[in-house]
């Protein structure tokens, strides 16, 4: 099954979830169209904008609910065929102009394949725009938009995928690294993420939608 067949069911079995939790499964498969933008479609890009819109036009969303869903609508334009299309057609310049890079989410930025305590703070600083004589915060404070960035690009750093398995596995090396004493509260997010991975996965294999 395709990209576009899998995220367009699992669209459907989100839109009765919490803000969050629909913010976070289009986060992913924005994500995924990001890294496979042939698999791409421009119906599931208008679906996607209708989850994103009943999050940020919610009188119920919190202020931060609403900045990460119009966030995810900017990355969304770039990979919607049909507006790439249309650029395409309008200027060369378009052609030329390289798609911008979402900080944290470049694996070609960080190490590959090991994770090391230099590398993680590459990604966290390039995320929250910190210069590398500032003091480290705490990550539970960041937003959750910033939090799944950085897990991301832990993981697409050491080449693995967004699976629960291979999360894990990030979550193994960062407890080996005693990664919480560089970087406070990096263990719990990570661990954040899995839950909501693994239980969004659970509500949507239970609807019959397959990975």
């Amino acid at each position: 099954m395709n990209l576009s067949v899998v995220s367009r069911a699992a669209l459907k079995a989100v839109a009765i979830e919490s803000f969050e939790n629909r913010l976070h499964i289009c986060g992913k498969i924005i994500r995924d169209f990001e890294k496979q933008p042939n698999e791409c479609s421009h119906r599931v890009c208008n679906e996607l904008r209708a989850v994103l819109k009943s999050v940020q036009k919610s009188a119920t969303a919190s202020a931060d609910e609403v900045t990460q869903a119009g966030a995810l609508l900017l990355r969304l334009k770039p990979i919607d065929p049909r507006r790439a299309r249309c650029i395409k057609k309008s200027t060369q310049a378009a052609i030329e102009e390289p798609m911008a890079i979402v900080p944290g989410t470049s694996a070609s930025e960080v190490p590959k394949s090991t994770l090391t305590i230099d590398g993680i703070q590459q990604i966290i600083r390039r995320v929250i725009g910190t210069f590398s004589y500032e003091a480290m915060p705490d990550l539970i404070g960041l937003s959750t938009e910033k939090q799944n960035l950085i897990i991301e690009g832990i993981v697409h750093g050491c080449e693995l995928s967004l699976s629960v398995p291979e999360i894990q596995s990030i979550i193994d090396q960062l407890k080996r690294l005693k990664a919480n004493t560089s970087f406070p509260g990096l263990i719990q997010i990570a661990e954040r993420y899995r839950q909501v991975t693994e239980e969004l996965l659970d509500r949507f294999n239970g609807a019959g939608v397959t990975q």
